[in-house]
C-alpha cells in the first residue's frame, strides 16, 4: 500500500484554506464544441460554495468531471491534495 503525502492547504489573503477541491486548467471538448475551457477553481474548505451561470456555460459538465462521470480533455482535478483526474468514481 502506498502513502500519499498530504499537501499543506493553500491560503487566500483572508486566511481561508482552498485544499478541498482544486481544478487546474480543466477543459472538456465534445467533437467541435468546447463545453469547459481552461477552468481554474479553488473551493474553500468551509462555508457554502455555489456554481452558478447561464444555461450552457459548462456547470453540469464541470460537476460531471469532478464526479468522475466525464473524462477531461485536459487539466487536472485535485481532491484533498490528491490528483483524482483519472480515478474512477467508485475509487474516491
Amino acid at each position: 500500500m502506498s502513502q500519499v503525502a498530504e499537501a499543506a492547504p493553500a491560503r487566500a489573503e483572508d486566511g481561508a484554506a482552498y485544499d478541498v477541491l482544486r481544478l487546474r486548467s480543466l477543459t472538456k471538448e465534445f467533437a467541435s464544441v468546447t463545453a469547459v475551457k481552461s477552468l481554474y477553481l479553488g473551493v474553500p474548505t468551509v462555508g457554502v460554495f455555489l456554481l452558478v451561470g447561464p444555461s450552457g456555460c459548462g456547470k453540469t459538465t464541470t460537476l460531471r468531471m469532478v464526479a468522475g462521470l466525464e473524462t477531461p480533455t485536459s487539466g487536472s482535478i485535485e481532491l484533498g491534495g490528491q490528483d483524482i483526474t483519472w480515478t474512477k468514481p467508485y475509487r474516491c
